[in-house]
């Protein structure tokens, strides 16, 4: 029955068969002028898109997934046009907003390459899943597939041929690529907290301060911290007058 498992070989010779296919506890569809790929298995039950060799494939000619493949010299160019490309945008637009590049040029650059790298971080974890779930698809001797969808799932065993050549394909091809991945992540972890660091270094307070409730209370009550927050600002009046909330809690002092 669907989403069951067992090995096909209490019928008719149907052991000698699991010996040349996947054996999985569910009729054999026939899809009659199908022609499978040298990398699938000619066992119609199991689809070709889901069998592990045929997803590695698949893992290699995505986009960005296939960067785990390269040498360590070009995956490490690859990750830094991904670093640059996210640096310019959005990072830099964003930080600007709050750093005026020629007002706060170092916090305004520290905060766009937080922001890139955190990012880029993230983007070494996701290829980190995909190639770590091809690759514990390969090493496992059970898989799981769908023929069609959740409803008619099975568990199908590899034949001893199937599942060495699986082995090797892990150990050649997506181990040293995972190792790769794990490598740069580590340098991101370091990357990331390097940035933390030197960020709060530089911008060691809240840019927002001026907008918490304690900040304007202070206003409120004091003529010359309403002063100074009008020197600061560069429309000769405080920043808060533009808000007509924090206004009203600062008491309009200054506006």
């Amino acid at each position: 029955g669907p989403g069951g498992a067992a090995l096909d070989g209490g019928e008719g010779g149907a052991g000698a068969g699991a010996e040349a296919s996947f054996v999985a506890a569910r009729p054999v569809s026939k899809r009659g002028g199908e022609t499978k790929s040298k990398l699938a298995l000619q066992d119609e039950a199991v689809p070709e898109s889901q069998q592990p060799a045929q997803e590695l494939e698949d893992l290699k000619e995505a986009p960005f997934f296939s960067m785990a493949a390269l040498e360590d010299a070009d995956f490490a160019k690859k990750i830094g046009v991904v670093y640059g490309a996210l640096f310019l945008f959005p990072s830099l637009p964003i930080s600007l907003i709050t750093y005026p590049l020629f007002e706060a040029p170092v916090q305004a650059i520290l905060s766009a390459n937080l922001g890139a790298t955190v990012v880029t971080f993230l983007f070494l974890i996701r290829l980190y899943v995909g190639w770590s779930y091809v690759g514990d698809r390969l090493e496992k001797d059970v898989g799981y597939y769908e023929e069609s969808g959740w409803y008619d799932g099975f568990l199908a065993v590899k034949p001893p041929e199937v599942a060495q050549r699986d082995q090797l394909l892990y150990q050649f091809e997506v181990k040293p690529a995972l190792d790769r991945v794990i490598k740069f992540m580590l340098l991101g972890t370091a990357s990331v907290a390097a940035s933390i660091a030197l960020f709060n270094v530089a911008a060691p307070s809240d840019p927002y301060d001026y907008l918490s409730e304690d900040y304007l209370q202070r206003v409120r009550q004091d003529d010359g911290a309403a002063m100074m927050e009008t020197r600061r600002s560069a429309s000769g009046k405080p920043t808060y007058c533009d808000s007509r909330y924090y206004k009203a809690v600062a008491g309009g002092n200054g506006c």
